[in-house]
Formats: structure tokens, C-alpha cells, sequence
């Protein structure tokens, strides 16, 4: 049996272009293969399609619709998920349609398919009360205790929610407003603002040297 352009290009696809030329991970891919494969699923219960018969020309803005419309009847996709499957088709198309003109017109039909909007949950911040308590945990009277309430000072006074070693050192940190030099530029980026107290417990005895609390 002859085998369609749509199906040699998505072998192609999926043996050279993502795990080669792009470099992409086991898990993106595997993703973006489940999403053929649902997609073959509904071509075949609705469409009485098999998947080796697929062509471009079968690839229209209804049959996306349909598409959607089944996920989420017969799968009970979400919003996200459907958004998910959608996008690793068309960004299939879009590799396809730039080696073959066969493939512009169903790249154009994935692009103009109407996805479902996804809900944006605002980020959940913890409450005043629920930094007492985390500040209050580590024991300060201990070594460690008093390193671990030293950084959760120093992460709640630079509102960070990460602290990358690599960018910052503990000669980055100051407790005062930096002030440029005529004709000099400020980086505060490259600045932590921080408590005279708080400074004064990383800078405090000579066996807590600057650089340990980064080992």
C-alpha cells in the first residue's frame, strides 16, 4: 500500500526532526505523539478512517472543530489539554507546510481553529500569618536553625521566590539605597535590598564566613 505525504512526513517528523534537529525531551514527545495518536482515534470512531489513509486534504477548520468537540464529549479534556493536542498538530503543519505546498492549506486550517480559552488562576501568596509560622519554625538558638531563619529572612526581603547563586553573591547584598556616581548608571537589578538586622546576622562572626551559607 502506497503511503500518504502527510504520514511519510510525520515519520520523518517524529524519528528526525524533534529528537534531532530540535533536541526535544522523551516526555515532549511522547506527548506530542499521544496527541496523533487520540487524533487517529477520532478519525477512525467518526470518520471510519484509518490512520495510514490520512492525507492533507482530509485536514479542514471542521474537522479540527470536530476534533475538539470529541475530546472533550468522549475524553472529558479540559481547556488546557485540548489546547495541548491542538498545538502539537499545528506545530506539526508548520514544519510540513515549510517542505510541501500540500500542507500550507491544512497548516492554515489548524491555525485559524478556534481554541477554548483557559481560566488564569491568580498566584496563591501566603498570608501574614502564614509567614509568622514559617518564620517562626526554624530553631534559632542552633546553628542551623539560625541559618535556616536567616534565609527565609533574606527570601522574604528580596520577595523571591528562588534564589539563584549563580546571579547573586554575598557581596551583592547591601541594606541601603544604591546611589550612582555622575555620569554612572545604577543596576539594581544586579542589588538585594536588605534589613541592617539581617545583615548583620550574615556578617556576624568570622566562622560564619560570607561564602559557607552558598556551599
Amino acid at each position: 500500500m502506497k503511503e500518504t505525504l502527510f504520514m511519510r512526513q510525520l515519520g520523518a517528523y517524529f524519528e528526525d526532526f524533534l529528537p534531532v534537529n530540535q533536541k526535544r525531551s522523551k516526555h515532549t514527545i511522547s506527548a506530542y505523539s499521544h496527541s496523533f495518536a487520540l487524533f487517529f482515534k477520532f478519525l477512525h470512531e467518526t470518520k471510519n478512517m484509518p490512520h495510514y489513509l490520512v492525507d492533507y486534504k482530509h485536514l479542514t477548520v471542521q474537522l479540527f472543530d470536530e476534533f475538539l468537540a470529541w475530546l472533550e464529549k468522549e475524553r472529558n479534556c479540559s481547556a488546557a489539554t485540548k489546547r495541548a493536542r491542538m498545538s502539537a498538530i499545528t506545530s506539526f503543519l508548520k514544519y510540513a507546510s515549510r517542505r510541501e505546498m500540500a500542507a500550507l492549506k491544512a497548516c492554515n486550517a489548524a491555525m485559524v481553529v478556534g481554541l477554548p480559552r483557559v481560566a488564569h488562576n491568580s498566584f496563591p501568596y501566603f498570608t501574614v500569618e502564614e509567614i509568622r509560622i514559617i518564620l517562626n519554625l526554624p530553631d534559632a538558638r542552633t546553628r542551623l536553625g539560625g541559618r535556616d531563619l536567616m534565609l527565609l529572612s533574606l527570601l522574604y526581603d528580596s520577595a523571591a521566590a528562588l534564589f539563584n547563586e549563580s546571579k547573586y553573591s554575598p557581596h551583592s547584598f547591601r541594606h541601603s539605597k544604591i546611589r550612582a556616581k555622575p555620569g554612572e548608571r545604577s543596576r539594581p537589578e544586579s542589588m538585594l535590598i536588605i534589613h541592617e538586622e539581617l545583615q548583620q546576622r550574615i556578617f556576624r562572626s568570622p566562622e560564619n564566613r560570607r561564602d559557607d551559607m552558598f556551599r
